[in-house]
């Protein structure tokens, strides 16, 4: 059995346009520049990685840098790189 409960994120000062749940965030298009999407991030020592993918699991983008972020916006930048602009009406 696979659960894909998530619960929101706003006004936990956390990252924004967010859902969270067991591990693992979602990101909504107000986030992402975008699809939404899943995936799971961190940081350890002067280390951040994070990983994020469709819902279904056919595109998918991670990184690994040896800084430790202050923000979330390189993220939000590589992600709005790779699955690009959402298209316009």
């Amino acid at each position: 059995m696979t659960s894909r409960t998530t619960v929101s994120t706003d006004g936990a000062h956390w990252m924004p346009h967010s859902r969270y749940g067991l591990g693992v965030f979602e990101l909504d298009g107000a986030a992402t520049g975008g699809p939404t999407l899943r995936g799971a991030a961190g940081s350890l020592w002067g280390h951040f990685f994070f990983a994020v993918s469709s819902p279904d699991g056919e595109h998918a983008v991670a990184a690994h840098t040896n800084t430790e972020w202050k923000s979330w916006e390189p993220m939000f930048e590589i992600i709005r790189a790779e699955f690009g602009e959402p298209a316009s009406d």
